[in-house]
């Protein structure tokens, strides 16, 4: 990305990966992601959502785990599926890993609606479109 005064600051593109990095997170089904001490955990809700576990990108997740035993593991634990993904050293690196996870399908979505294109991460709500993400400016269930 360049601005017309010049490079953006490494600041700034770290935070545009991080933002990056929710979009994928959204897009493989996690309602939570976290990064921190090099272990990367998504969080999948683990009830309403049959067609979500049924589809490829929940195969996905479950070969991933199954062919990396090592450095991935999955449990559940208050009605969410924890996945856990050791020695992620950064950004970067997990969004390579969520690539990986990739999802092919979409659950419920109407591309012909921008509406529809959304997905709640925290307390905020992130509309999709292929090149950028804008950020809803209102936060939810505060």
């Amino acid at each position: 990305m360049i601005d017309r005064f010049g490079p953006l600051p490494a600041e700034v593109e770290q935070l545009a990966d991080i933002v990056r990095l929710r979009w994928q997170a959204c897009q493989v089904g996690f309602e939570k992601l976290t990064l921190k001490k090099n272990l990367l955990k998504g969080y999948i809700p683990a009830t309403g959502n049959e067609a979500y576990f049924q589809g490829d990108t929940f195969g996905n997740i479950l070969s991933y785990v199954q062919t990396h035993t090592r450095s991935a593991s999955m449990k559940e634990r208050k009605e969410q599926l924890i996945l856990s993904i050791e020695d992620v050293k950064n950004v970067q690196a997990a969004k390579r890993i969520l690539n990986k996870l990739g999802r092919e399908e979409t659950w419920g979505l109407n591309s012909n609606s921008p509406l529809d294109r959304r997905c709640f991460f925290g307390n905020s709500a992130y509309f999709y479109y292929p090149q950028f993400i804008l950020k809803h400016c209102t936060t939810f269930g505060n």
